[in-house]
């Protein structure tokens, strides 16, 4: 009985409403099952009339697949990791699976959930977040669970990493900041063990020795606005300050413009270049008006889900190039409005 004192509906109870048979009804609420569209209105609304909610569990036991994929996510104060929650969570959907959120206190690892995947019945694992060490990838493979990771780079059987080409991403920085005449320059990355960093500043400082301009100024941080501001500081007040900042996230990029705006005096782009990373809303904010690499996302998640709901399939595993969308902040010698590079 319902709370209401109504006994649950059944398919069947559905089938006899929107006189249809009871398999017309399984079809119906399985994705990409075959019914027309009249027969799946009336068969929704004879539903809603009941109160029905289809039974997954026979479904589960017959497949040994729950349809649930957990999407692990932390570091909200990031931008980034929003928009790949929010892309993961509209990409599962769209496959006709249920979402379980897993939210860790980390803003860069996954590791802290792996004592919990044994409670969970899930196909899959899907995460922006990285696996921090090979010890825990093979504490995650020991669950046969298969794991899907953005930016990261540990793999096994389990474990698949979507990375898009954060050397590539650096050169062309490089490129894009010779081209309007930087002659200093600076990379502010995140913890040098992360992939992002290191290839995205490897790339950078490669294509800078390529094209005899001066070695960049290597900075390690945090992800976080706090150290991009702390950073603009010591920019600002330095006789030698570089004239190109190359950040490997927007966050630390915005800190870096206001604090060389607010503690120094400078104008960007005019005393300061700034290059971000993710292409996050705040970019396109007037404030701003930050150049920023785009990662493709929903390219790298749809990949990313793919290894899970479609393991069998042949899976395009190639770098996406990240785009560089050219606003303001690089805007010196070239006017004109935002464009993608």
């Amino acid at each position: 009985m319902t709370s209401s004192g109504r006994t649950n509906a059944t398919s069947h109870d559905v089938a006899r409403l929107a006189n249809v048979s009871q398999s017309a009804v399984s079809r119906a609420f399985t994705a990409g099952g075959s019914v027309s569209e009249a027969k799946r209105k009336r068969i929704m609304e004879a539903a809603a009339e009941l109160g029905y909610q289809p039974n997954r569990l026979p479904g589960m036991m017959l497949s040994g697949r729950s349809h649930i994929i957990a999407v692990v996510a932390g570091g909200f104060y990031n931008p980034f990791h929003t928009m790949a929650l929010d892309a993961f969570l509209k990409g599962i959907s769209a496959r006709g699976k249920q979402a379980m959120v897993i939210q860790v206190e980390s803003d860069r690892l996954l590791d802290a959930v792996v004592a919990d995947f044994a409670g969970y019945r899930i196909d899959g694992v899907v995460s922006s977040l990285s696996v921090g060490s090979h010890d825990i990838a093979t504490a995650l493979a020991a669950h046969r669970v298969p794991v899907v990771t953005l930016n990261s780079e540990i793999t096994n059987d389990y474990i698949k990493a979507i990375n898009c080409d954060n050397r590539a991403a650096g050169r062309l920085a490089a490129r894009h900041f010779v081209e309007r005449g930087a002659t200093r320059f600076a990379f502010i990355g995140g913890p040098g063990d992360h992939i992002a960093h290191r290839e995205r500043g490897l790339g950078f400082a490669q294509e800078l020795a390529a094209l005899d301009a001066c070695a960049p100024t290597m900075v390690e941080g945090d992800y976080t606005y706090r150290c991009g501001y702390d950073w603009g500081c010591t920019l600002a007040t330095d006789g030698s300050r570089p004239d190109a900042v190359f950040c490997t996230n927007d966050l630390m990029a915005f800190g870096v413009m206001d604090a060389i705006r607010k503690e120094g005096g400078l104008r960007c782009p005019e005393d300061v270049m700034i290059i971000g990373f993710d292409n996050t809303p705040g970019g396109a904010w007037r404030s701003y008006d930050l150049t920023s690499f785009d990662q493709n996302l929903d390219t790298l998640v749809a990949r990313a889900l793919s290894h899970i709901v479609e393991p069998e399939d042949e899976i395009d595993d190639s770098q996406p190039m990240p785009r560089l969308i050219a606003r303001a902040s690089t805007n010196r010698n070239q006017p004109g409005k935002e464009q993608d590079v």
